[in-house]
C-alpha cells in the first residue's frame, strides 16, 4: 500500500467543520454539510487498506472523494442509502424515475444555485452539468434575500427596481408575467415588480416592516462572517455573540410586540424564515438569520440558477467516474450503512465496519459527512467527545416538503402568469382554512426542457415537461405528512385552482409527486 504524507501533527484528532454548499435562503442550503475529519498520524508499519474512508455520497462525500483521488490518495466511498445525492435529489417526469440525470428531471430536494457558489458553479462545470439562468434576468445585482446591508442601502436609491428585504419569493422580473399574493389588507392581488407590492400592504404593516429591516440592517454590521464561537466568554463581544446565538428569531419577532403590531407582519417574519431555513423560527437562532442576511453562506441573486440535470447529477457523476474501472484507486459502496467507526490513535488507524455483513475497511483518515442528526447516530469508538456530540443533537434539519403537479403543458403562461404564488395573509378569512393554511409559496418548477429562462430548454409543445411545486414547511408539514395521500392531493389542486383562479389547475394535473425530506435524518 502507498504512504501518502500526513500533513497533520501526531495529536491532532477531531475537527468539525460546517460548509453549506447552497445558502439557506434557497433550500439547497437544505442541505447543511457537517464532515467530522478524524486526523491521524502516519505509522508506516501498519499496513492499510485505502488512504481515505469517506462515509457519505452527497455533495461533500462525492466532492471529498473526487478531490482527493485527483491527488494521488486511494480511497473508499462508502455510502448508506441506493444512490448519491444526500439532501439532493431526481425525479423525471418521463420516466418517472427518482436518482437519474436528464433534461426531464426535477429537484424534489435542494436546487437553486446563486452567482455567489462559485465552487459549486465550477463542480457542475468539471462534471458536464452547466448552470442555466431560471430568474428572468440576464444579469442581477443581488436579490431579495441576500446581503442585507446592500439591499437596503440600493433600496434607497432604487426602491422600484429591488425587492423588498423580507421578500421569500423568486425573482420574477423580466418575464413580463404577474404573480399571486395573499395579503390582509388586499386580498388575491396580483404584481410584477417591486413596486406593484407595495401597494398590496396596509401602511402599518409596511412600515413595521421597514422598522424590522432597520433593525436586522444593524444588527447584522456586528456580525463577522469569519469568526466562530469567541475564545473567551469575558468579552463583550462574546456577550453579544452568545445572547444572538441564544435568542430564537421567534424571540426577536415577539420582541417587536407593541400595542397595534398588525400580526400580518410577524407572519411574513416567519415565512421569510421557513423560506429561508426550511424551519419554523423557534427552532433557529437569531445568530443564524444575521449571519444568512449578511451573507455569509451566499451572495447574489439565491434562485437565478439551476443545474441541467438536476442538482443530483453532479454527486451521481462523481460517484460514476469514482466507481469506473478506469479509476483503480478508488472504490464506491452503496446500501452498506456504517455500523461503527474504530479509531486507534496510537497505531494511526481507523477501521470503519459496514454493510449487512460487517465488512471492515482500514484507513490513514476517515472523512464523515451527513446531516448532524445521520453523524450523531453512529457508533465510534472510542466515543465521540462530549462537546462535539452535544453540538451534533442540537442541529435538526429542516422539515420541508415539495409537492409537484405535472402538467402537459404550461397553460399559466397563457394566462400571462409566472406560477408564482405568495400567501402573507387572508382578508377577513375568506379562504378556507382547510386548504389555505399549508401553503406559504408556489411556482413554476419545470424541467430544464420546459423552463422558460436564458438556454436552449426555452420553448414549449411536444417532448417539454412542466410543472406547478409548493412548499410545504415547518411545524405545517408535520401536520401535511400526517394527511393521507388523496387529501394532501385534494388540498394542493384546490389551493392551486383558487390562487390562479383557473380550473385547469385541476382539470389539467397529470400526476403529483413529493418527497418529504421530515422523515430524513
Amino acid at each position: 500500500m502507498k504512504v501518502t504524507q500526513n500533513p497533520y501533527s501526531p495529536g491532532d484528532t477531531i475537527r468539525m467543520t460546517e460548509k453549506t454548499t447552497q445558502s439557506p435562503g434557497n433550500r439547497l442550503g437544505m442541505v447543511r454539510l457537517v464532515a467530522c475529519i478524524l486526523l491521524l498520524p502516519i505509522v508506516t508499519a501498519v499496513d492499510v487498506d485505502v488512504d481515505v474512508v469517506v462515509i457519505g455520497a452527497g455533495f461533500a462525500g462525492a466532492a471529498a472523494a473526487h478531490r482527493l483521488v485527483q491527488r494521488g490518495l486511494s480511497i473508499h466511498l462508502i455510502e448508506a442509502t441506493a444512490s448519491a445525492g444526500g439532501r439532493t435529489r431526481n425525479f423525471d417526469l418521463a420516466s418517472h424515475a427518482f436518482d437519474t440525470s436528464t433534461d426531464s428531471v426535477v429537484e424534489v430536494g435542494g436546487t437553486f444555485v446563486a452567482p455567489g457558489h462559485t465552487e459549486l458553479i465550477a463542480l457542475a462545470k468539471e462534471t458536464g452539468h452547466p448552470i442555466y439562468n431560471v430568474s428572468g434576468q440576464r444579469s442581477i445585482r443581488w436579490g431579495g434575500r441576500a446581503t442585507l446591508k446592500q439591499q437596503r442601502r440600493y433600496a434607497a436609491t432604487a426602491p422600484a427596481g429591488v425587492w423588498p428585504w423580507w421578500y421569500w419569493g423568486v425573482d420574477t422580473r423580466g418575464k413580463l408575467r404577474s404573480s399571486v399574493m395573499y395579503t390582509a389588507h388586499a386580498g388575491r392581488s396580483l404584481f410584477q415588480t417591486p413596486a406593484d407590492i407595495r401597494t398590496l400592504f396596509s401602511n402599518a404593516t409596511w412600515a413595521t416592516l421597514e422598522a424590522a429591516g432597520d433593525e436586522l440592517a444593524a444588527l447584522t454590521d456586528t456580525i463577522d462572517c469569519q469568526e466562530d464561537a469567541p475564545s473567551s466568554v469575558d468579552s463583550s463581544s462574546a456577550s453579544a455573540w452568545f445572547d444572538r446565538d441564544l435568542s430564537s428569531f421567534e424571540g426577536w419577532i415577539a420582541a417587536q410586540a407593541s400595542p397595534g403590531l398588525p400580526e400580518e407582519a410577524r407572519s411574513m417574519l416567519r415565512n421569510m424564515c421557513r423560506g429561508m431555513i426550511a424551519q419554523e423560527p423557534s427552532q433557529v437562532s437569531l445568530l443564524s438569520i444575521l449571519k444568512s442576511l449578511k451573507g455569509c453562506w451566499s451572495s447574489g441573486a439565491e434562485d437565478q440558477y439551476r443545474v441541467r440535470g438536476g442538482t443530483q447529477a453532479i454527486p451521481l457523476t462523481l460517484t460514476a467516474r469514482l466507481a469506473a474501472p478506469s479509476s483503480p484507486n478508488s472504490t464506491v459502496t452503496f446500501h452498506s450503512p456504517v455500523r461503527l467507526i474504530d479509531v486507534n490513535a496510537a497505531a494511526g488507524v481507523v477501521t470503519i465496519t459496514h454493510g449487512v455483513s460487517s465488512k471492515q475497511v482500514t484507513a490513514r483518515w476517515a472523512i464523515v459527512t451527513g446531516s448532524p442528526a445521520a453523524v450523531a447516530q453512529l457508533s465510534w469508538s472510542p466515543p465521540l467527545e462530549p462537546v462535539p456530540m452535544q453540538l451534533l443533537q442540537r442541529m435538526p434539519m429542516g422539515t420541508s416538503m415539495k409537492y409537484f403537479v405535472q402538467y402537459d403543458s404550461p397553460w399559466w403562461r397563457s394566462a400571462n402568469l409566472s406560477g408564482a404564488v405568495m400567501v402573507a395573509g387572508f382578508a377577513n378569512r375568506s379562504v378556507p382554512r382547510e386548504w389555505g393554511n399549508h401553503f406559504d409559496q408556489c411556482m413554476e418548477h419545470s424541467p430544464f426542457d420546459g423552463t422558460v429562462g436564458e438556454g436552449e430548454g426555452e420553448g414549449e409543445g411536444e417532448g417539454h415537461h412542466y410543472a406547478l411545486m409548493c412548499w410545504v414547511e415547518g411545524e405545517t408539514n408535520l401536520h401535511f405528512i400526517s394527511l393521507n395521500k388523496t387529501t394532501q392531493r385534494e388540498r394542493v389542486l384546490t389551493f392551486l385552482e383558487k390562487a390562479y383562479a383557473d380550473p385547469r389547475a385541476r382539470t389539467l394535473a397529470k400526476g403529483v409527486v413529493a418527497f418529504n425530506w421530515a422523515s430524513e435524518p
